[in-house]
């Protein structure tokens, strides 16, 4: 995978900048009408938007009726997300009415179904094909002020987070644990003389819960796919990462494995992307992303726990976001928490939002999760640290 030139986005009163792959390439194909949400493309990076789209090698052939109507290089923010944008926009205008009669000629405008005064734009105009064009595009309607946010939806493959959950001594640490330190927890079992989690709804907005574990069931509420495939919130294949995230949060008080730390609390199992079985890397999008927070707050969530992130900062999932910390739980606000991220780096986002709780990671010895200081050991693109790896042996 080639890396070449700094490309930037300018727009909503910041820059953002991305170096471009140029050997990676993110492609969309117009179907017949913009209603459809099929993908043309049957490989595991299809997904659905209004128009499908799949990545493409450089040297791949297209045939006659199968060209491209849009196509983009992937780009790599700073902290190592893959992200390529789309046709669809995601904006605020000034004044909707003054927007319409100068642009819609480049595509089709709706209204955004959740976020008053905010749209969505699909460009189809054949003067941008390519994601330089979007960028370029967004840049000069923020610049003629005739929008107050405009940014495309990006496709965002992000980078899996590791559950944490070694013989649950972050409920009750005996020490058993490899280099533990007793009573190094959460002081759990101190809280359910309070509570367990009775009537709280807690959205978990990941990868998908399975929807028939039996340390889940009993206490998994009716869930959403974003992806449009239908799965009511379970996953695919053996993804686990939002079934583990599920279970330290709910898994059921019973004789069969682990213990929730609130387990009488209710999941609600939001699939917000695909997991590509090849490489691992978590496939998504931003209206995906804001959709399962809106999701969330319409199906009553107290807390909407959040184990992922990375790339860079989107207008769509702020608003999602600060509607589901305004206006979730009939207007007393939605608890909001997000992974800080695995790297030996700082805060991602959107855990860096200041309206949200980010959430570092611990470990048995009550030191910080840390990485290794041998270069040779950390993942790519995992900083090292000088203080070596945590006790427990994970980095």
């Amino acid at each position: 995978m080639g890396i070449s030139q700094t490309i930037e986005l300018r727009t909503n009163g910041y820059i953002s900048k991305f170096n471009k792959i140029d050997t990676l390439y993110f492609s969309e194909y117009s179907l017949p009408s913009a209603a459809h949400f099929n993908a043309k493309k049957d490989d595991f990076n299809s997904v659905n938007l209004k128009h499908a789209f799949g990545v493409i090698s450089k040297t791949r052939p297209d045939s006659p009726n199968d060209i491209p109507a849009f196509i983009t290089s992937y780009y790599v923010y700073d902290d190592g997300t893959l992200q390529a944008p789309t046709r669809q926009l995601f904006f605020k205008p000034f004044d909707i009415s003054a927007f319409m009669k100068t642009y819609s000629d480049i595509g089709l405008i709706e209204e955004h179904p959740v976020f008053i005064g905010f749209y969505y734009l699909y460009v189809n105009d054949k003067n941008y094909t390519t994601g330089e064009s979007i960028f370029e595009l967004c840049g000069q309607l923020f610049d003629e002020k005739i929008v107050s946010i405009i940014e495309p939806v990006f496709i965002r493959h992000l980078k899996t987070r590791n559950p944490l959950r070694p013989f649950e001594w972050n409920i009750r640490n005996t020490g058993v644990v490899p280099g533990g330190i007793i009573a190094a927890d959460m002081k759990v079992e101190n809280a359910w003389c309070y509570s367990t989690g009775t009537n709280i709804r807690v959205a978990v907005i990941d990868d998908g819960v399975d929807l028939t574990h039996p340390d889940l069931q009993a206490n998994l509420l009716p869930g959403y796919d974003a992806t449009g495939n239908n799965s009511g919130g379970g996953p695919t294949s053996n993804n686990g990462h939002g079934t583990n995230c599920a279970g330290i949060i709910a898994s059921v008080d019973n004789t069969i494995g682990t213990i929730g730390v609130a387990f009488n609390s209710r999941i609600i199992p939001l699939r917000m992307g695909i997991v590509n079985p090849i490489t691992g890397s978590f496939n998504t999008n931003d209206t995906w992303i804001a959709n399962c927070f809106n999701e969330a707050v319409g199906r009553g969530a107290d807390v909407i726990s959040n184990s992922w992130g990375g790339g860079s900062t989107s207008a769509q999932i702020n608003a999602a976001i600060q509607n589901a910390v305004a206006g979730g739980r009939n207007g007393l606000g939605c608890v909001v928490l997000f992974s800080s991220g695995n790297n030996n780096a700082s805060v991602s986002y959107p855990a860096s939002n200041p309206e949200v709780i980010a959430v570092g990671a611990s470990t048995p010895c009550d030191t910080r999760k840390r990485s290794s200081s041998d270069p040779a050991l950390v993942n790519p693109g995992v900083s090292t640290d000088p203080e070596g790896t945590s006790c427990d042996g994970e980095f």
